[in-house]
């Protein structure tokens, strides 16, 4: 018995490892290079937002009848290839500012959760 449970320890470790190894960041560039941010892909449903100026987020995959679009209370990012574009919303939500022709920049695999 206290082998079966080894096992399943140790199979449940290399399970978690694998999952923390296949975490990628994507880094893109909006207006010409005038706004920068990261993606950290979490699982298949989110990702980790980060913006150039420090601003964080966590955006919740939504369908879409083409590419991938990502969604929190103020960002909404739409992405195509190595292309996209992303809306900021100000707290009160009635102003917009969109990001246009941000483009791939480079995407990192991630290695034992780094």
């Amino acid at each position: 018995m206290k082998n079966l449970l080894v096992v399943i320890a140790l199979a449940m470790a290399s399970t978690s490892a694998i999952a923390a190894s296949a975490q990628k960041t994507t880094s893109y560039s909006c207006d010409d290079g005038g706004y920068t941010f990261e993606l950290t892909h979490i699982n298949s449903n989110k990702v980790k937002f980060v913006d150039g100026a420090g601003n964080t987020a966590t955006l919740k995959a939504q369908p879409s009848a083409s590419g991938e679009q990502y969604v929190s209370s103020q960002y909404t990012l739409s992405l195509k290839g190595d292309m996209g574009m992303l809306v900021y919303k100000d707290k009160s939500n009635k102003k917009s500012y969109p990001h246009n022709d941000c483009k791939l920049q480079y995407y990192l695999n991630h290695k034992n959760g780094r």
